[in-house]
């Protein structure tokens, strides 16, 4: 039986061996100034409260969208 870099070659095993796999839309990475009371809000369930942000920041822009007749 032919091993997996054999029949791929060193440098596509070498690809598939490594870290996570590359996200369809990345985030980005930004700076930003918050209220105390806000941040603490959303780190106050420990873990994850930048996803929890993220989606925070996702509802309410598709709410305006619906406001406002945009799709």
């Amino acid at each position: 039986m032919q091993r997996l870099s054999e029949a791929l070659g060193q440098a596509d095993v070498a690809k598939l061996a490594r870290g996570r796999p590359k996200a369809a839309s990345p985030k980005q990475a930004v700076n930003i100034r918050l209220d105390g009371d806000i941040l603490a809000e959303f780190q106050k369930d420990g873990p994850g409260w930048q996803t929890r942000m993220n989606q925070a920041l996702r509802e309410w822009l598709e709410m305006r969208r619906i406001e406002h007749g945009n799709p």
